[in-house]
This record gives structure tokens, sequence and C-alpha cells, in this order.
């Protein structure tokens, strides 16, 4: 009848992906994900903060340039080092190879949120 392909839409979709990411970390226990993290106890409130921050302070003006504007730059926001690129998951995985223990805060560049869900993305770069 049908041909089975073995491709799913997650191979496709980085929204599907950061989805998937949640989804698997919300099934962890609170130990397990005390466990992974190789960071301070920071609040997801002062990593916001610090990222914000510093991606205002330093960064936005090096990088919020017509060829990466609307790129995903993952910062270690203790370092302040980057990486860009258009996919959320590689951009994280190239910063976390280079730095394992890095705390990451993800923006897009030129815009106001990563992603938006059952709305729009509001570009705040020309």
């Amino acid at each position: 009848m049908f041909n089975h392909v073995n491709i799913s839409l997650w191979d496709f979709n980085p929204l599907l992906r950061a989805f998937d990411f949640v989804l698997r970390w919300n099934q962890k226990s609170d130990t397990e994900k005390v466990a992974s993290m190789h960071y301070p106890n920071l609040s997801r409130e002062e990593i916001a903060q610090r990222g914000e921050k510093l991606y205002q302070q330093s960064i936005h003006t090096r990088v919020e340039t017509a060829g990466n504007i609307g790129k995903i730059i993952a910062i270690n926001i203790t370092t302040g080092d980057y990486e860009i690129d258009d996919d959320l998951i590689v951009a994280c995985h190239r910063l976390q190879a280079k730095q394992p223990n890095a705390i990451i805060w993800t923006e897009r560049i030129g815009y106001d949120a990563v992603f938006a869900v059952g709305g729009t993305l509001v570009r705040t770069a020309q």
C-alpha cells in the first residue's frame, strides 16, 4: 500500500525540536534536573536578566547585521561567548561543545522572542 519513509517532522522543524526538549525536560524529576545542570542555582529570571543585559550592553551591536537578522544566538552568560545559527539546538550544542558548563541564554537576533506560538514575532532591529 504505502511506502514508509523513516523521517519525522522533528527533523525538519526547530520549533518541534524545542518543544520536544521542553516536554522531555518537564518529565524529569527535580533531582534529574539538578544533576544535569552544571551551574550554580540561578533562577530562570536571573538567567534571563543576565542574558538580556549582556546581549543589550555588549553583543547586539556586533551581531545585528543584515545577514544575522532572524538567526538564533546562544550566549554563555558567564563568559559572554556566543554562537549563531539558524537552528536553536545547533547553536546551543556548538556552544556547549566548546564550553560544557555554559549557562546559556538564547535570543532571535532582531526580534522580541525566539519563537511565537499563536502569535507573531515583533521585529526590534532595522
